[in-house]
């Protein structure tokens, strides 16, 4: 499977003709971005994803709602998979208030899963670093 995301990220390389600037002002252009971004999450370090994807963000017109609130779940998801909890959190809050403003049911939904299925990662990361800080009997 990972073969075939990265083909499909091959596929997608077209856009690096583009510099980030025309593509954040082209609503088309960004939501190629986006695909071009969750094919190769599959394959590339979280960090620089989430990285990129920050970069993105601080360019976004937020004028484009569904790419805006793409952002938000894409790197509040990347958060939660590389363990920083309060960020992950932080990040899909944000999705969640901007759905509801915008009608996105579709983002509230996306925001459920990743909701449903990191919150127990975070709880159980959590409840582990509260465990190693206790003192030893």
């Amino acid at each position: 499977m990972i073969f075939q995301y990265k083909r499909k990220a091959h596929h997608d390389s077209h856009l690096s003709q583009y510099s980030f600037d025309p593509i954040t002002c082209d609503e088309f252009l960004m939501m190629l971005r986006m695909r071009y971004l969750h094919h190769s999450a599959f394959f590339r370090p979280v960090d620089k994803m989430i990285e990129e994807s920050l970069s993105l963000f601080s360019r976004l017109d937020t004028d484009f709602l569904k790419p805006y609130n793409g952002l938000f779940v894409f790197i509040g998801g990347k958060y939660g998979l590389s363990g920083r909890c309060d960020e992950y959190f932080k990040w899909l809050s944000i999705s969640e208030k901007y759905s509801a403003q915008h009608d996105l049911t579709d983002f509230h939904k996306r925001n459920i899963r990743k909701l449903s299925g990191l919150d127990r990662k975070c709880a159980l990361s959590r409840r582990n670093t509260v465990t190693k800080k206790m003192p030893q009997q």
